[in-house]
């Protein structure tokens, strides 16, 4: 414990020290018989720089190997980004090109065309498309199906992605999912 103690105080003398010849500098007062020239120790000691240089000789294979995993998972994350950006550009091309709706309104009651007038008349609303569906129960191989039709509107909005065949043009005509053929065979 002593040690410690004669240890803090040099550590103290020597800060003092250093104080008044950095108070005794900014007076004007250089006490340096030399002229006004000062010379400045660099920020890293000689044998800081020696120590660090001994490490990487010693270590190259670890600081390879951590610069390798350093490398690798910035890849990762920059294809991840460059991914994830396609993703959405490639997803909001498909929904512009069928039209789909940003906000679905829906009530029990039906809707009116004086319903439709006022969202319309909404700020920021651009098109409004009114559509009608039934929900219908079938028998199919004996086993009763639910079936929702909807109404396919006119203003473009909403539009179906077609994977075979064509839109229907006249009544009698339907467009069906590829899971209802399945499950009706």
């Amino acid at each position: 414990m002593k040690h410690a103690v004669k240890h803090s105080a040099r550590y103290v003398k020597q800060y003092v020290k250093q104080q008044k010849a950095l108070a005794a500098k900014q007076s004007g007062d250089s006490g340096n018989k030399r002229g006004n020239v000062v010379r400045r120790r660099s920020s890293m000691s000689g044998a800081l720089v020696k120590d660090m240089l001994r490490m990487w000789v010693r270590n190259w294979k670890r600081f390879l190997s951590i610069t390798f995993i350093t490398t690798l998972g910035v890849a990762i994350l920059v294809g991840i980004h460059a991914g994830c950006l396609d993703m959405f550009a490639a997803t909001n091309r498909f929904y512009n090109a069928q039209g789909l709706y940003d906000i679905q309104a829906m009530s029990t009651l039906g809707m009116t065309d004086d319903d439709i007038s006022a969202l319309k008349g909404v700020q920021g609303v651009e098109d409004v498309q009114a559509e009608r569906s039934a929900t219908i129960y079938a028998t199919i191989d004996g086993t009763q199906k639910t079936v929702t039709m909807s109404e396919i509107g006119t203003n473009g909005m909403n539009r179906p992605y077609l994977l075979d065949g064509t839109m229907p043009k006249s009544s009698g005509q339907i467009a069906v999912t590829r899971k209802f053929i399945k499950d009706s065979g």
